[in-house]
């Protein structure tokens, strides 16, 4: 199942909602599985950007025209090698999922 969610851009000031596509297996039952699955999802993502850096660190004006309609220019490249850790992510955000639900985590 494709589904679509807005996230707040990170390292916005201003609240930048971005529109993310994600892929939900079949067997998601509730609320709880989604989270579980878009939440490993991202971290699958994150972990697997690039850290190698371009020896000619430079946007061609292309480049530079379309980053800047979206609202971010850079260079797409990771500066830090640490990977996230899925368990983790998926926890911190399903106790948010029940904080919200006005259950205390």
């Amino acid at each position: 199942m494709q589904i679509y969610f807005r996230v707040k851009a990170a390292g916005k000031r201003r609240p930048v909602l971005e529109l993310i596509e994600a892929s939900l297996p079949d067997d998601v039952q509730c609320l709880g599985d989604a989270i579980r699955a878009i939440v490993t999802d991202q971290v699958q993502r994150f972990n697997e950007r690039s850290t190698e850096q371009s020896i000619f660190p430079y946007l061609s004006p292309g480049q530079l025209e379309e980053q800047a309609e979206t609202g971010k220019v850079g260079f797409q490249a990771a500066y830090d090698d640490r990977k996230a850790n899925a368990a983790a992510a998926v926890e911190t955000a399903l106790c948010r999922h029940l904080r919200t639900a006005f259950t205390k985590c």
